[in-house]
């Protein structure tokens, strides 16, 4: 996760929180971590 901070500059505890649902992150927030990863948005999400 620390990787992942760095690149979008999200903090990792904002991350973690994330992850486990404890609090959704915003468009921008999505949007920052789906170009990180070199994905879309949707893709970001499970069915």
């Amino acid at each position: 996760m620390p990787e992942l901070a760095e690149l979008t500059g999200i903090g990792e505890s904002t991350l973690y929180d994330y992850e486990s649902g404890r609090t959704s992150p915003t468009l921008r927030a999505l949007e920052k971590i789906a170009k990180a990863m070199g994905v879309r948005i949707r893709d970001l999400y499970t069915e």
